[in-house]
């Protein structure tokens, strides 16, 4: 029984996750709600990182949180993918400080993989 119960979450994860990084975080109604979605699943959804930078600001998903949805859901998703980095870049170029900084810290987190990127910019 327990098997296939993860069997199914797994097959749902496979379902969900580029789902939501496909969606529309422009929304202010729904972005912060899928990026949170998407912090839930971790690592497995880090590919997400550029598109909610690209979003943001998210908004907040209630008025006590101190930092935005886009924030919060980078610290849970881990480092990007390396595959992210040509984007990433782009970010950093982006006329939204908030954008370069949290573009900066993406690549940052990524270790030695991602240092390469700061001839990029």
């Amino acid at each position: 029984m327990q098997r296939t119960l993860w069997g199914r979450i797994g097959k749902i994860k496979l379902l969900a996750v580029p789902a939501l990084i496909d969606g529309r975080f422009g929304s202010r109604n729904l972005g912060w709600a899928a990026a949170a979605a998407l912090a839930n699943y971790g690592t497995d959804a880090n590919r997400a990182i550029p598109p909610i930078i690209k979003a943001y600001p998210l908004g907040k998903s209630h008025r006590f949180e101190w930092k935005d949805a886009a924030e919060e859901a980078i610290n849970h998703l881990g480092p990007a993918d390396s595959r992210d980095i040509p984007e990433l870049c782009g970010l950093l170029l982006d006329q939204n400080h908030e954008v370069q900084l949290l573009a900066a810290n993406s690549l940052a987190l990524m270790g030695p993989g991602g240092h390469f990127a700061a001839d990029c910019a």
